[in-house]
């Protein structure tokens, strides 16, 4: 039995596909966040150094494809849908903004710029 308030979530089969607008800056954002880790790549010297980095790329590229998917399955009209896609985009830009950061510093890093 169920109460009817999540399937209002689920897109409709008959609606649009079109990108909301901010589908496109949740992209936006994670766009920059692919650009500054494709710089941090080129300016390794060894593939040691790489490692970090593409330890955050895996994160950034796994949050974006299971939010895109999420888009694609729910409805980015409804409140609740957009409430999570700014809240992750919000993380997203806190990640981006950790990424040069986190692969200078020898020490382990966290999105907050926080040392415990």
């Amino acid at each position: 039995m169920t109460t009817g308030g999540s399937t209002e979530l689920v897109r409709r089969p008959n609606a649009s596909n079109r990108a909301t607008l901010l589908e496109l800056l949740f992209d936006v954002v994670f766009v920059a966040a692919l650009a500054l880790i494709s710089m941090l790549i080129a300016e390794r010297d060894s593939w040691a150094g790489v490692g970090p980095v593409v330890l955050m790329l895996m994160a950034i590229w796994w949050t974006w494809s299971i939010t895109s998917t999420t888009t694609d399955f729910y409805d980015p009209d409804q409140r609740p849908i957009q409430a999570i896609l700014m809240v992750t985009a919000l993380g997203a830009v806190v990640t981006a903004a950790a990424v040069p950061r986190c692969s200078w510093s020898g020490e382990p890093c966290s999105p907050a710029g926080s040392s415990a």
